[in-house]
């Protein structure tokens, strides 16, 4: 699944979930006999996240790599799709590859309380499912050295 269905993908108005595109991919994986899926979370929807500094490295749309404004919203949209996916997600990764800035450019800090976010809410919803930290390049050394030390030194 990696990386799609994007969180803005899903929840583009707060509050309101477009299950489709989900339900779509997961019958999909499931119809080549995938029985538990690892899904990355990534693409923030405008709404909730903060400006960022380099609007032309979003590959996935304007806003996607933002940081959210507030965790709370984004710990909002991890409880809702592990409570539907419960069983059939096994695997849940915090976001894809935040090292780089087509990705995501918050700070390491914020990935950081994204990673305690992910493993709390699938600790307490399905504490049978595996919770990975966020993917991270290492083709790039300067985006290694900026962002995936720190990260690591905050986790």
């Amino acid at each position: 699944m990696a990386c799609y269905p994007q969180w803005g993908q899903v929840e583009a108005t707060k509050g309101f979930y477009n299950w489709v595109p989900f339900d779509n991919i997961i019958k999909g994986q499931q119809s080549y006999g995938a029985t538990r899926l690892l899904y990355s979370f990534c693409g923030t929807p405008e709404w909730a996240g903060e400006k960022v500094k380099d609007p032309d490295a979003e590959v996935l749309g304007p806003g996607t790599t933002a940081a959210p404004r507030r965790m709370s919203d984004f710990a909002n949209y991890v409880r809702a799709v592990v409570q539907r996916y419960k069983g059939v997600i096994g695997t849940y990764e915090v976001w894809n590859e935040p090292s780089s800035p087509q990705f995501f450019q918050g700070t390491p800090a914020q990935m950081a309380e994204m990673t305690k976010i992910v493993r709390d809410v699938v600790h307490q919803e399905d504490p049978d499912a595996i919770v990975t930290m966020a993917s991270v390049q290492t083709h790039r050394p300067d985006y290694y050295q900026s962002f995936v030390k720190p990260y690591l030194k905050e986790l």
